[in-house]
């Protein structure tokens, strides 16, 4: 036991003595200096200097600090797809996320916009290659019926968000790479119409089914600067839901200084002045540059964590203090070198599970030492499988896993 410090949370790959590039673990040559082990169980076998064995001990590495409020999980866009089961096995999908340690379920009502100027807001129930990509939809009350059903019987709160998307169609002609974030309508007023008119409706649907939270825009970063028009729009919603309710801003951009709908890059001119009419605050969190090198060291990560999100921190508590603060998003790809930021994401497919968990105890624990409300993890299926298409943000059958229900539970 010479190799290991009297008080460690993080073993060297010597050390470790795991994730050497295994096709079964899915982690490229695992140069990383150091790693989590969160969540890891070890096994420690003793001989005497007869070399017979005397004693065996299995270890789980356990978090010091559990987070205890509100833990959210995104079953996904495209959960609709997992429903051809019945209640009891839906039922089940949802017990595996309580023994995970989440206390609430994060629910998609995606909706579309033609273009960009477009004053329209419209659902789409099926695929249209014009409209949806293959994973995001409309779902229908029935979907979202069952769902919340499933939820309630098995003790979870549920947290219902209108996302609205750009058609496909006007996407791929135009190149248009913002999406939601930049769009402008051509008039603001009939645009807060037409939307609160929709927000009103699923709104009473979610009052019906008893979900907790609505959260009625993500990510519509062009349109947070109407601040009155927001105001009218929740005194709207607030007439017939009597839950909780948010908007989830794409912090993170702010904070990289990305913006495709405007010239300005200050986080404080593009951060939200509307907070005083929601409930409490959302923020949304991919791939923040938590490191500068692809073999990452998680040592490290925590506190670069911690310093990235620290100014959004600081402005919302000095000027809403009444607000709580949430991530209502917490994600991250499953591309080695994922925690260098956005941009390298964008460069690789190569899979690293060890970085992503790496990645998530950091989001974690960064998330527990700046006191955050409630988090929410993107995201976990409705399947206890491995998910088939690695190019994507789900956790399932990553050691991710263990890393967050270690914190969690």
């Amino acid at each position: 036991m010479d190799f290991l410090d009297p008080v460690f949370d993080v073993l060297r790959n010597e050390q470790m003595k795991a994730f050497k590039g295994k096709s079964e673990e899915r982690s490229p040559a695992s140069q990383h200096s150091d790693h989590t082990i969160l969540g890891y169980e070890f096994n420690f076998k003793f001989w005497d200097i007869n070399d017979r064995q005397i004693a065996q001990k299995n270890i789980q590495i356990k978090s010091l600090k559990k987070f205890t409020g509100k833990r959210f999980v995104f079953i996904n866009h495209n959960f609709f797809i997992r429903l051809n089961v019945n209640d009891e096995a839906l039922k089940q999908y949802f017990y595996e996320y309580k023994k995970l340690g989440f206390t609430g379920i994060q629910v998609g009502a995606n909706h579309f916009i033609s273009s960009p100027n477009s004053n329209e807001v419209f659902p789409q129930y099926t695929y249209n290659p014009d409209i949806t990509t293959d994973w995001n939809r409309t779902p229908t009350r029935e979907e979202l019926y069952r769902i919340f059903k499933a939820a309630e019987e098995t003790g979870l709160d549920c947290e219902l968000r209108l996302e609205l998307w750009m058609s496909q169609s006007y996407k791929k002609k135009y190149n248009f790479i913002c999406d939601r974030e930049g769009i402008v309508p051509n008039d603001i007023g009939l645009w807060f119409e037409n939307y609160g008119r929709l927000c009103e409706d699923i709104a009473s649907f979610a009052q019906s089914e008893g979900v907790e939270i609505f959260c009625a825009g993500v990510e519509l970063s062009s349109m947070q600067k109407y601040i009155s028009n927001w105001g009218d729009l929740v005194a709207r919603i607030r007439r017939v839901f009597s839950g909780k309710i948010t908007f989830a801003e794409a912090t993170c951009h702010y904070l990289n200084g990305w913006n495709c709908w405007s010239d300005e890059k200050s986080f404080e001119k593009n951060a939200g002045k509307f907070w005083n009419y929601f409930d409490f605050i959302e923020m949304n969190c991919w791939d923040p540059p938590i490191e500068d090198r692809i073999d990452q060291r998680y040592s490290i990560m925590v506190d670069r964590f911690k310093k990235y999100w620290i100014k959004a921190y600081n402005y919302y508590k000095t000027n809403f203090p009444n607000k709580e603060i949430a991530f209502g998003e917490l994600g991250a790809w499953k591309f080695d070198g994922n925690a260098i930021g956005y941009a390298r994401t964008c460069d690789t497919t190569v899979l690293d599970y060890q970085e992503l968990a790496d990645v998530w105890s950091a989001y974690l624990q960064g998330s527990l030492a700046l006191d955050f409300a409630s988090v929410a993890v993107w995201a976990i299926e409705l399947t206890k499988d491995e998910m088939p298409y690695p190019v994507t943000a789900s956790l399932n059958g990553t050691p991710a896993i263990k890393v967050i229900t270690e914190i969690f539970n």
